[in-house]
């Protein structure tokens, strides 16, 4: 799996769980910041999520219809990481995350 284009590390890990190997399970954010890449409503980088398996990506966040999920930004550019905020990444960060 290519991660598109990363600034250094993944943004935001959020444990779910640790199994009994020790190892952690949840879900992380890239920050997409290609300036070719469109930005939301306050102009911040999207941040596709990704699931994580220790220190594995398993794949892409997706809705019922294949969209590639991305955390909502305040207008300060904090993101909401609630899964109630959660929105469709454009087409276009999707595909760079893939």
């Amino acid at each position: 799996m290519r991660l598109g284009v990363l600034s250094g590390e993944p943004e935001i890990r959020q444990t779910a769980c640790v199994d009994k190997d020790g190892i952690e399970h949840g879900i992380g954010s890239l920050l997409m910041t290609d300036a070719k890449l469109s930005r939301d409503e306050f102009g911040w980088a999207y941040q596709p999520l990704f699931y994580f398996e220790g220190e594995r990506i398993t794949g892409l966040v997706r809705d019922g219809d294949d969209h590639v999920m991305a955390y909502q930004s305040t207008a300060e550019g904090d993101p909401l990481v609630d899964e109630s905020t959660w929105q469709q990444a454009p087409d276009a960060v999707g595909a760079a995350a893939v």
